[in-house]
């Protein structure tokens, strides 16, 4: 839990100087993080690149479903950057695994 503490201070405090986020390296925190800066979301709009990998967003009681309909209610966009197309958000995202661009509309 201290790790995620000091990530989430770390990652908030990038947020408010980078225009693109990416969170790639810390699959296990990325949740919690983009959870903490709800704020910087909603003012900022950064661009944000985001590895989705169901399976260890259960560990985290929490669905890919959930974390891309989070994104979604501030008003981003959501590409799979392996097709360059939009998601489909009827899909069940079940064990999915792969890269997402998120951009404010």
């Amino acid at each position: 839990m201290q790790l995620h503490q000091s990530f989430g201070c770390w990652i908030i405090k990038l947020c408010h100087r980078a225009k693109i986020i990416s969170f790639h390296l810390c699959t296990l925190f990325y949740s919690r993080s983009l959870q903490g800066a709800r704020e910087t979301l909603k003012t900022k709009s950064p661009i944000l690149v985001i590895e989705v990998d169901d399976n260890n967003l259960k560990k985290q009681l929490v669905s890919a479903k959930q974390l891309l309909t989070f994104l979604i209610s501030f008003g981003y966009k959501l590409y799979n950057l392996e097709t360059n197309e939009a998601l489909d958000m009827e899909s069940s995202f079940e064990n999915c695994h792969f890269d997402v661009l998120c951009m404010n509309k």
